[in-house]
């Protein structure tokens, strides 16, 4: 999550679209970076559309972007089995609500 902060609050256009953001930082000559969630993996391509892939992480249960006025939502969700125990990242406080990893991105160009 901290490397995906870092890297969209250096972009200058965003496009952000459920499980996928596409955004563009100036000094990155090659093209769009993009982030997106893919049979449980988040995946990084840059440039976008390329063969240029490296998975971010594992075991991802949701992943949601959202770009409001400058400011990116990022929410995720992770779910392991452990030894036939699932287990919920972030932990829910009720086994009611669904819980996310929330993180807002305000852009700076």
């Amino acid at each position: 999550m901290a490397g995906m902060v870092r890297e969209i609050r250096q972009a200058k256009s965003v496009n952000a679209a459920g499980s996928t953001i596409t955004f563009f930082i100036p000094w990155a000559a090659s093209g769009d970076i993009t982030y997106s969630l893919i049979s449980g993996q988040i995946i990084r391509e840059y440039p976008s559309g390329s063969e240029m892939k490296s998975v971010l992480a594992n075991n991802i249960n949701s992943l949601d972007f959202s770009h409001d006025s400058g400011v990116v939502e990022i929410r995720l969700q992770a779910q392991k089995i452990i030894k036939g125990k699932t287990i919920i990242f972030p932990v829910p406080d009720d086994d009611s609500i669904t819980e996310y990893l929330i993180e807002k991105v305000k852009l700076r160009n």
